[in-house]
């Protein structure tokens, strides 16, 4: 039958006695000595309470007296150390636990009972094994529990006591006086005191010098959270714990909690507060609950100053963010409106979708715009009060709302601000697409008859050095180029000028001419302007070819001015000559196919250019963009009668007006325009990078070479018309020979000659040199390189 545990104390107390007393001694006094053992066992459980060191001594002085009375002071030694051990045990399963123990450590083949032990024990055999207490102490009291919990509420609180003291905040020296027992216990209480210490430490540290409102915010929350744990302990410490056990208990739950608050704090160093907030809001998806559940407390704290930037931009287009942590920022040395507003995509936090973002981003930019540029101030006012009612009055701001409800809000106000702004871009303020046709008619010379009388008119200033040319001159050729034109009727006229383009000496005024189309008045301005160096570029080139048209368009007049009065008259005066005045005839017939040709060239080319380039971009990138339906197809000839915005008043109070334009943001409004732009100067027939496969030169060089060649033509033919007129007036003085002495005679005949011999250079520099060597062979070159390449293929056939 197997014995309850008093009775196994008794069997173990009495085998303990006599293992350490000699046998000699007799058995009497073994008996009283372990009766007196267990009275002290069942005194000691039967008041549960920790015992001084003092009262230890008490109890087993008696002890003391019975064994060295009989001269047994050794054998009290090793009694001494396991009495003071079993005093300090409070239950009788401690007790019995350890006599069992020990019976273990000096018996080995007997582990269970029922088989019992040698009723005499070498009571040598055990004193000299000194090793015992050495393995049994570390694992059993040496300072008392109570003594422990008294010290260690200040050390869980970040204080130095007499018992526990901190080393550099790094760690704690726990006494060799505490045994193992309580120092593993300890380690895992004391890792809170450490936590909280260093989280204590750092909040004093950068209160108030945090750059970042969420690293700012993070701070307080911290504050807030170890207060909380401030709050526990002294709570726990009101009355002192049962144990050390009870104490971790209490604590248990706040260790993951500080491990937790600590992680985020080392980040601080290393994360910005944009990363940072990213961070958290991913660790409120995490799925340990404690982590999760206090990052959603975390998050909420801290995003406060980030939806107070996102509230502030979306609602009146102010940017209040002096860390960066937003996905938008202002570049304050920047004057325009894409180089002043920057937009981060890698920014935008994983709590908004990057749909969410772009938008967000064109309603500050679309508000900041319409305010500063557009002056819309009553709209903004409408706006502002109607969004500020809705985020603040009707919900507590944007972080009280959830996600879906902030997304709703931000596509109201998407569509809002994008309404509205088409409604003043495309409106009678602005009318952004009829000044894009404008532009198209002025830059690109789209106006044929205004450029050919601005050519006309201006000819005898633009053949001037540039620095002679005032702005009263230009003034003067724009004023009678427009009212000798169509452009007299041009609703917009007002808006077409003139200038000349960093005049030098030595340039003529051909070279630097400019015509100007202003809109500077307009908000449409700050859209359009620094792409108008790409329409500068163009006109430059298009001028140069409507020059080249022009000119050779006179010299074909002369031409035939010349052959038709003079030449023909000369032919019937002078039967003499008549051979040469045939010649002459011929070299005018040739000179003028030649011209043609050159003509030819010319028109093809600037019609290819006219509308395979500029009108087909000006279709497929502006009209196809800006409107809705199958309006992009039509003809814009009278674009400024034709209504791009059904029903459009700027001065209605509805919230959105009807029209059948595309609500493009700003970026793609600009966009778009460089777009096309690029299209047309970037075009392979127009662009320096494109070369032709079988010369290896780009085509934009051989045109401009050809147009050199072209140039050159014109000045010679103006030369040999110079020549044939010089020449009909030394005829016309031959004819009065019989008045005339005979030197002179002589002269007129030299002059005669010389001019004759001029004029066959000049044909043959014409005919063989320009025309055959020159002209057409790079135009023959120039066809080559077009008729194999795919994208220019059509163009070949022109010529």
């Amino acid at each position: 039958m197997a014995l309850d545990r008093n009775q196994l104390i008794r069997v173990y107390s009495s085998r303990l006695v006599k293992s350490l007393v000699p046998a000699e001694f007799g058995e009497e006094f073994i008996h009283s000595v372990t009766n007196d053992l267990l009275t002290s066992f069942n005194n000691n459980l039967s008041q549960p309470t920790t015992h001084s060191q003092n009262e230890i001594n008490s109890i087993t002085n008696k002890f003391k007296t019975s064994f060295l009375s009989h001269g047994a002071k050794s054998q009290w030694v090793s009694f001494q150390r396991v009495l003071e051990s079993l005093l300090r045990f409070k239950s009788v399963d401690q007790v019995c636990n350890y006599l069992i123990f020990l019976d273990a450590l000096q018996n080995p083949e007997s582990q269970t009972f029922g088989n019992p032990n040698r009723d005499n024990i070498n009571a040598k055999n055990w004193i000299s094994q000194e090793t015992l207490s050495q393995i049994i102490e570390p694992y059993y009291e040496t300072l008392s529990e109570e003594s422990i919990l008294a010290y260690l509420s200040f050390t869980l609180l970040g204080l130095d006591s007499k018992l526990l003291s901190f080393s550099n905040n790094k760690e704690i020296e726990i006494p060799a006086t505490v045994n193992r027992s309580y120092s593993g216990l300890l380690t895992n209480i004391l890792e809170c005191a450490l936590l909280y210490k260093n989280l204590q430490i750092f909040i004093e540290s950068k209160m108030g010098k945090m750059s970042s409102p969420i690293k700012t915010a993070y701070l307080r929350v911290l504050e807030l959270q170890i207060n909380s744990y401030v709050t526990h302990i002294n709570d726990l410490f009101t009355v002192q714990p049962s144990s050390l056990i009870a104490v971790y208990n209490s604590i248990y739950p706040w260790i993951p909690k500080l491990r937790f608050l600590y992680s985020l704090t080392l980040d601080q160093d290393t994360l910005n507060g944009f990363d940072f907030l990213t961070k958290v809001y991913g660790l409120t998806k995490f799925g340990d609950v404690v982590i999760r559940e206090l990052s959603e407390v975390i998050f909420y704290d801290i995003s406060k100053p980030y939806f107070e930037i996102l509230e502030n931009w979306i609602i009146s287009g102010d940017l209040i963010d002096n860390s960066d942590d937003f996905f938008i920022k202002f570049n304050p040395e920047k004057n325009y409106i894409n180089d002043i507003i920057d937009f981060i995509p890698t920014k935008i936090p994983t709590f908004i979708s990057k749909r969410s973002g772009y938008k967000i981003f064109q309603i500050g930019k679309t508000l900041i715009f319409l305010a500063k540029y557009c002056k819309e101030l009553n709209w903004l006012n409408q706006y502002t009060h109607k969004y500020t009612t809705e985020i603040f009055s009707v919900n507590g701001g944007l972080q009280s709302m959830s996600i879906n409800d902030v997304t709703e809000v931000v596509n109201n106000q998407y569509y809002d601000v994008m309404n509205y702004l088409t409604t003043v871009l495309q409106g009678p303020k602005n009318e952004l697409y009829t000044h894009l046709v404008n532009f198209k008619k002025i830059y690109f010379t789209d106006s044929n008859d205004f450029i050919d009388v601005l050519i006309s008119k201006g000819t005898r200033i633009f053949e001037e050095s540039s620095t002679n040319i005032s702005s009263t001159y230009l003034s003067q050729v724009i004023t009678e180029a427009v009212n000798y034109s169509s452009m007299q009727h041009f609703r917009y006229k007002n808006r077409v000028d003139a200038r000349v383009l960093n005049p030098t000496h030595g340039n003529v005024g051909w070279e630097v001419f400019t015509v100007e189309y202003r809109i500077e008045d307009l908000a449409i301005n700050y859209l359009l302007e620094p792409q108008m160096s790409q329409y500068l570029k163009m006109f430059h080139f298009v001028w140069k070819i409507k020059h080249l048209q022009f000119v050779l368009n006179n010299n074909f007049v002369d031409a035939t001015n010349l052959k038709k009065n003079d030449l023909k008259s000369i032919l019937q005066k002078y039967r003499k000559i008549q051979r040469k005045i045939v010649w002459v005839t011929k070299a005018f017939n040739t000179s003028n196919l030649i011209r043609a040709h050159m003509q030819k060239f010319l028109n093809s080319l600037i019609g290819y250019i006219s509308y395979d380039i500029i009108e087909n971009n000006f279709n497929s990138i502006i009209n196809r963009s800006y409107f809705k339906t199958n309006i992009a197809e039509e003809k814009f000839d009278n674009v400024e009668s034709k209504s791009l915005l059904s029903s459009l008043n700027p001065d209605v109070n509805e919230d959105h007006v009807d029209h059948n334009v595309n609500e493009l943001t700003i970026d793609e409004i600009i966009k778009k325009h460089e777009d096309y732009l690029r299209a047309i100067t970037n075009f392979k027939l127009l662009s320096e990078d494109s070369l032709g496969k079988l010369t290896q030169s780009s085509y934009i060089s051989q045109i401009y070479e050809i147009l050199h060649i072209i140039f050159k033509f014109v000045t010679s033919c103006r030369e040999f018309h110079h020549l044939i007129v010089n020449y009909v007036l030394v005829l016309n003085l031959e004819e009065n020979e019989d008045s005339l002495e005979d030197d002179t005679m002589v002269q007129i005949d030299n002059d005669l000659e010389e001019i004759e011999r001029t004029l066959v250079a000049v044909v043959d520099r014409i005919y063989k040199d320009i025309y055959s060597s020159e002209f057409k062979l790079r135009e023959r070159e120039f066809v080559q390189d077009l008729k194999i390449d795919f994208e220019l293929r059509d163009l070949s056939r022109l010529f």
